[in-house]
């Protein structure tokens, strides 16, 4: 009796320094961060400002420690007044994750006003590091043409040139966009089903804004968007096909 005793109040005692550690669990919403998605992206829109979302998880080390040093840096602080901030929960908002295709934390990505990814950083990033990344990105922003021309012709990952040539859609470069959505297509290796569709879609985008309506009209019909693991897809293909109508007429 004594020795089932001893064991329960173990259990119990097991059990109650599990609950404190969970509630010891550092909560995702370091300052200057928003944390609702929808809003973020919707402020990004409303002030024409770039995304720099920071993907975590509770019990990544090297998050924590750049919520310590990096994020809290005068100079960083200062530089993010251009960027709408978000913190994602990476065991949370599976379909942000899935869009981003992050694999590993921290992931910081920064992307477009409408959510185009520009640049992505994986693992801990100094407060030097990520200083000269975003003075990198206000750069691009100021001079799309030869940065997209001379990062496409480094031959990058299908992922990375998606990344590009969403960025300059969003920059009205159509022909630039047209370019690199083209080049992933053509890829064989590393192109998986959904970066296809990603491409497909935005080639057709790419082809509207040049007025290339019937070539965009035919790509839009071949889109398959079942299965596809982002529930935005279906939304930015109707935006498409809604665009398409309007160049139609």
């Amino acid at each position: 009796m004594g020795y089932d005793m001893r064991k329960t109040t173990l259990a119990l005692s097991l059990i109650g320094l599990a609950l404190t550690a969970l509630a010891s669990l550092p909560c995702l919403a370091a300052e200057g961060f928003m944390t609702d998605r929808k809003a973020a992206f919707k402020q990004a829109t409303q002030d024409d400002r770039p995304l720099l979302i920071d993907f975590q998880t509770t019990w990544c080390v090297a998050c924590r420690t750049m919520e310590k040093t990096t994020w809290v840096d005068t100079d960083v602080v200062a530089a993010m007044g251009a960027y709408v901030p978000l913190m994602v929960d990476g065991e949370r908002d599976h379909n942000l994750v899935a869009r981003y295709r992050v694999e590993a934390y921290p992931t910081i990505v920064i992307a477009t006003p409408d959510g185009a990814p520009i640049l992505t950083l994986v693992g801990l990033q100094t407060a030097e590091q990520m200083k000269a990344h975003l003075a990198a990105v206000t750069a691009r922003l100021d001079d799309l043409a030869a940065w997209a021309s001379a990062a496409s012709s480094r031959k990058p990952e299908p992922v990375a040139l998606l990344g590009l040539a969403d960025f300059a859609l969003s920059r009205d470069s159509g022909g630039e966009a047209e370019r690199m959505f083209r080049d992933v297509l053509r890829r064989k290796k590393g192109l998986d089903p959904g970066m296809r569709r990603d491409a497909q879609l935005g080639l057709a985008r790419a082809l509207i804004e040049l007025d290339e309506c019937k070539d965009a009209g035919k790509l839009l019909d071949e889109i398959d968007s079942r299965d596809s693991g982002d529930d935005s897809f279906a939304g930015r293909l109707e935006q498409a096909r809604v665009s398409l109508g309007s160049c139609e007429s």
